[in-house]
């Protein structure tokens, strides 16, 4: 039996081990990194060749890694290129023993001919995943060998996308592959009569899908699909009768689609109240295009086990187009959203926000710094105080200036503070620098011009309670604030990096 003093000196030399090896493990650690580039271990520079797109061109410097990276089969079997080449694909199947697996082609910009063909039909039966992207002609010549004589028995993954706008689009015929669990197309349709049925299917993303009657049949077979990113279906015509589609493992729903046809789909699709939803409108909106989406919308986040929204965001897509989205967070996945492109800005985004802002709803976030179409308006237009009531942190994006524009953007936000009377933080995001396009983004002095507006139309109660936090200022425009004297009302300024 150790006696006390025995324990004592154990535990000792067990804590002096430790430090030790934590000691030895940091400088073998300091050793790898010093030592020169050929005396690294085979197993390390094979893990980094792993990880690069370009494995051939590291076989070019020098003996060592030639022989290393041709005598490595499961390096060759994830092969990415620049485009078709049959020597180099030929070549990595022969480098992984006939296992290549995944093929990723970034630009088809020639019809294959009989040899090319030969080689892609040789290597398809052992494909996991397939990426091609290219022109319209190769890709059709590529959709219809997929039809014809491509056997893909275990091809899980395959993306095809057209880089050409063009109004001859490729077409692809589709066999079945039983074991596909995820269709990426981009600038390219499926032959309405070579859809087939994938039972696993968990992601489905196409930007020409079929007509919606033939959608929704293929999809009642897919009863896995996860991820669901449509584009604008064909109208269904009203004498289209559909059946209900039961999407019970779905996460998330994007689709774009005409405002008039937006009701038609939206009802027949049952999807649990956890699925994360983006509409799109294809075409400008009006107000009165808008009230059935609204109506259907509220509808969808009434649902029993919807995730509570207490932060609704405003954000500038492009000129007229807008986005307005609920999440659960500043800076969360978006629990539902609508990208809008409209002309009525103040009419159009104040109609949906003020219907959407429900009750939860504590944090606002405003990004207007390509709000050139509504500097003449006032965001009372847009949010009512009566909607507003619990608004507790409100995030403003600090707007461009110019000379056109001038400073009417601060009085925007100085009539969208005064709509928010239990208001207790305010974050400005500052726009980044513009180098010598200093005359967009205003002197140093434009940001403390900003903040006075916004604390002129403050109470002297709010005032004494809020917070300002800004993010991404320089030096002189923080040395401007803090030595003004008109803004020393504000209970506390707070100043942080720009958000990543």
């Amino acid at each position: 039996m150790n006696t006390p003093s025995e324990i004592t000196r154990r535990i000792a030399i067990d804590a002096r081990l430790a430090v030790l090896h934590a000691e030895i493990a940091q400088l073998g650690s300091e050793r790898n990194r010093l030592a020169p580039i050929h005396k690294v271990p085979e197993e390390i520079l094979c893990h980094v060749f792993s990880l690069l797109p370009r494995l051939d061109a590291t076989i070019f410097v020098c003996s060592r890694w030639s022989r290393l990276a041709l005598s490595s089969p499961v390096l060759w079997r994830d092969v990415e290129l620049a485009n078709w080449d049959t020597k180099r694909v030929l070549a990595a199947e022969r480098y992984s023993q006939n296992r290549l697996q995944h093929l990723t082609i970034r630009s088809l910009n020639k019809p294959l001919n009989d040899a090319d063909e030969s080689a892609l039909r040789h290597l398809a039966p052992r494909l996991l995943s397939l990426s091609i992207t290219g022109q319209q002609r190769p890709l059709d010549q590529l959709g219809l060998a997929l039809g014809r004589y491509m056997d893909l028995p275990h091809l899980a993954n395959l993306a095809v996308i057209c880089r050409e706008e063009t109004e001859d689009t490729p077409v692809l015929y589709l066999r079945p592959m039983p074991a596909l669990t995820t269709l990426r197309l981009k600038g390219v349709r499926v032959s309405y009569s070579h859809w087939t049925a994938f039972a696993d299917l968990t992601v489905l993303e196409m930007d020409h899908p079929l007509a919606v009657n033939i959608l929704f049949a293929a999809l009642a077979q897919s009863p896995r699909l996860e991820v669901l990113n449509v584009g604008t279906w064909p109208s269904s015509g009203p004498a289209l009768q559909l059946e209900d589609l039961h999407l019970p493992l779905l996460r998330e729903f994007a689709f774009r689609q005409r405002p008039s046809d937006f009701g038609v789909f939206w009802k027949h699709i049952i999807i649990p109240a956890t699925t994360k939803v983006r509409f799109t409108s294809a075409h400008y909106i009006s107000r009165n295009d808008l009230d059935p989406i609204i109506a259907l919308a509220k509808e969808h986040l009434a649902r029993p086990g919807v995730p509570a929204c207490d932060t609704l965001s405003l954000l500038s897509l492009s000129s007229y187009n807008y986005s307005i989205t609920l999440s659960s967070g500043f800076g969360t996945p978006p629990i539902f959203a609508l990208d809008i492109p409209t002309t009525d800005l103040f009419e159009v985004l104040g109609g949906v926000i003020n219907t959407l802002c429900l009750p939860t709803v504590s944090q606002v976030y405003v990004d207007q710094r390509d709000y050139r179409a509504a500097h003449s308006e006032d965001w009372r237009e847009v949010f009512r105080p009566e909607q507003l009531v619990q608004l507790e942190t409100l995030y403003l994006g600090f707007p461009l200036y110019s000379s056109e524009y001038g400073n009417v953007y601060s009085s925007l936000d100085a009539s969208l503070v005064v709509c928010c009377p239990d208001l207790q933080h305010i974050v400005i995001e500052v726009a980044p620098s513009a180098g010598t396009m200093s005359e967009l983004y205003g002197d140093d002095t434009s940001l403390l011009e900003w903040i006075q507006t916004l604390v002129e139309e403050m109470t002297p109660s709010v005032l004494s309670t809020i917070t300002i936090t800004i993010r991404g200022a320089t030096e002189a425009q923080k040395r401007a604030v803090l030595d003004s004297r008109h803004v020393t009302a504000v209970r506390d300024f707070v100043w942080e990096e720009r958000a990543a």
